[in-house]
């Protein structure tokens, strides 16, 4: 019976402290601003009431702005989950005289830039592009593999991932514009690139 008496007690004791603590907060909140309007000429101009709608409607844009990254989150974590679960069905790439095989979405195209005709800061680059784009066959294409020569140099522009297969680097790349679709589609495709054994 003690405990229960010192427990209701207890709980009494906090909840008087609570309230004594909220009253406190509140006569000092309002013995600040008195004081403080009383000693700055300025400061009573201001219209207490303007400042609150301003800080609410600061609030609901901090607010408003959490909620859309929290959704574009959400978004592209269902599109990488929506991707890796439709890996099975990817079609495979394999390139003996290149030393590599690659899978690359279901339903895309892709076209080889062989190595005569290449820029010479590639020894290779395959574009690939959606069936649901309209394809033009001039890179930039949606998504780029390429093996760069030594004198590649990195475009700032471009969103890309590297990887090193037996002394030989791989870039895959797509467009700064394009990350956001197309960023999942090449962190899946990295994690396919692999050498022939």
């Amino acid at each position: 019976m003690f405990n229960i008496l010192n427990k209701k007690g207890t709980a009494s004791l906090g909840l008087i402290v609570s309230v004594f603590i909220v009253v406190l907060l509140f006569f000092g909140s309002f013995y600040f601003f008195n004081n403080n309007l009383k000693n700055n000429p300025e400061a009573k101009d201001l219209d207490v009431g303007d400042n609150i709608i301003d800080t609410l409607n600061n609030a609901q844009k901090n607010i408003d702005n959490i909620n859309k990254k929290t959704e574009e989150e959400n978004n592209t974590l269902a599109k990488e989950n929506f991707i890796s679960s439709e890996l099975e069905k990817w079609h495979k790439l394999e390139r003996k005289d290149d030393n590599f095989i690659l899978k690359y979405p279901q339903g895309w195209y892709y076209v080889i830039k062989h190595k005569d005709v290449l820029d010479s800061e590639y020894n290779l680059m395959i574009g690939f592009e959606p069936s649901s784009v309209v394809w033009n066959q001039n890179p930039p294409y949606s998504i780029e593999l390429i093996i760069p020569s030594e004198d590649y140099k990195n475009n700032p522009n471009v969103y890309q991932k590297e990887i090193i297969l037996d002394r030989k680097k791989y870039i895959i790349r797509t467009s700064l514009e394009n990350k956001e679709e197309y960023g999942p589609y090449i962190d899946q495709m990295i994690k396919t690139l692999k050498k022939i054994n």
